[in-house]
């Protein structure tokens, strides 16, 4: 039972850059402030795991795979406040009673609150081509165990992932069959919430900005007095 009580005041945060010598506690109360957040409420802040290499496909060197960070909180109540306040600023799309129309109202009274206040206001629109369609197999099974997916059941998403074939079809003709490396199945319940997991470290990579998210569009907003001090 009380196990069970210490991880109910557990998050991970993963795809933080781990640097020689770096200040945990400053990391993860920066990324508290950006959420509006009260960091007297995180108690423990740790990495976890053994070191990992990861594959440059280009080049085919191994690099250091950052280790996830396992923060405790002081109460289950500030766990909870810490997860909904990440959901509601970065999954605007996939949150119940949420829309487009919320980001956009949401979007437009931060420009609007920032101007008025003599502010100059920066925005970066970014939209990924074929989102669901070039998802790396390996990387989305990172991402959920960085996300807590692991053991058993990560691996029977792999199952699920792996071997799957595609052909097309002209005029009753068939191609041969394909290899699929990448993306999700169409159509399904899984695709978009593996999606989100593979997106869901933005919040701990993104620095100095807000950021404003819709299924498989990005929105990054800077506000400042001086473009030329930026």
């Amino acid at each position: 039972m009380l196990e069970q009580k210490e991880k109910e005041k557990v998050i991970e945060l993963a795809c933080v850059d781990e640097v020689e010598h770096e200040k945990l506690d400053e990391v993860v109360a920066s990324i508290a402030q950006k959420l509006d957040l009260n960091t007297e409420d995180i108690e423990q802040v740790r990495r976890v795991g053994a070191p990992k290499k990861k594959v440059d496909a280009e080049h085919g060197d191994k690099q250091a795979r950052a280790r996830p960070i396992v923060v405790t909180m002081r109460t289950k109540a500030a766990r909870d406040q810490w997860i909904n306040k990440r959901k509601t600023r970065l999954t605007k799309g996939e949150v119940k009673g949420r829309s487009t129309a919320t980001a956009l109202t949401q979007f437009s009274n931060y420009v609007n609150k920032s101007l008025g206040g003599g502010q100059q206001v920066i925005a970066l629109f970014i939209d990924y081509k074929k989102a669901f369609d070039t998802l790396d197999h390996e990387q989305l099974l990172q991402a959920m165990d960085e996300c807590g997916i692991r053991g058993p059941t990560n691996q029977w998403f792999r199952e699920y992932l792996n071997n799957r074939t595609l052909r097309t079809a002209i005029n009753g003709e068939s191609g041969s069959d394909a290899h699929v490396t990448l993306g999700v199945p169409t159509g399904s319940v899984y695709g978009p919430v593996g999606y989100i997991m593979h997106v869901n470290s933005v919040s701990n990579v993104v620095q100095n900005c807000t950021v404003y998210m819709y299924a498989d569009d990005m929105c990054l907003l800077f506000a400042g007095k001086d473009v030329r001090t930026w």
